[in-house]
């Protein structure tokens, strides 16, 4: 009897510990709102959906970044695709500048918008940081496990920038607020 309760107990405990692993909650994968490409994809899938190339580039990986007019959010603007030298993707960008900020502006918030509706409040919002407070830059940073999503809005006098960028996690920096 005694080795029928302690043979009960530890069924009990493993059925808890199997239930406990199989209820946490998934890590979300990163889901890039401008293009269907995920981090698997190659510079052929990437043409063979975004059509004809604008320009090529050195990466900020080593590699070559590769520029396609992109429509998003109903404005045209650039995506960019940046590999290193390897090429492996490690860098999915969508960029549009426009001589008005208030359009930008509109924009900016929009993004942060879907991207906190998706992936929760923002890591650092340099809107409250008294470093860049008054800066001409504007930026959201999400510090995830499948990667790092940064917001900016840049403004310059002529006119400014908006830019949204998902950052592979192999490149992806760490939060600074996180405790070490």
């Amino acid at each position: 009897m005694k080795h029928l309760r302690k043979l009960s107990f530890f069924l009990f405990a493993m059925v808890l510990c199997i239930t406990a692993l199989a209820c946490k909650p998934a890590v979300k994968e990163l889901t890039i709102p401008y293009t269907e490409m995920t981090w698997n994809n190659n510079l052929e899938d990437i043409k063979s959906i975004e059509g004809e190339l604008l320009t090529t580039s050195p990466s900020a990986y080593n590699g070559t970044t590769y520029v396609f007019e992109k429509e998003y959010l109903d404005v045209i603007g650039n995506i960019k695709y940046s590999f290193d030298e390897n090429n492996t993707l490690k860098s999915i960008g969508w960029m549009y500048s426009s001589a008005s900020i208030d359009e930008l502006e509109t924009l900016y918030q929009r993004i942060c918008s879907e991207t906190e509706d998706s992936y929760g409040k923002c890591d650092l919002d340099t809107a409250n940081s008294s470093k860049l407070k008054n800066s001409a830059v504007k930026a959201n940073f999400w510090y995830l496990e499948d990667g790092n999503i940064q917001v900016l809005l840049i403004y310059a006098a002529d006119y400014s920038v908006l830019q949204i960028q998902y950052v592979h996690p192999d490149v992806a920096s760490e939060n600074p607020n996180s405790a070490k």
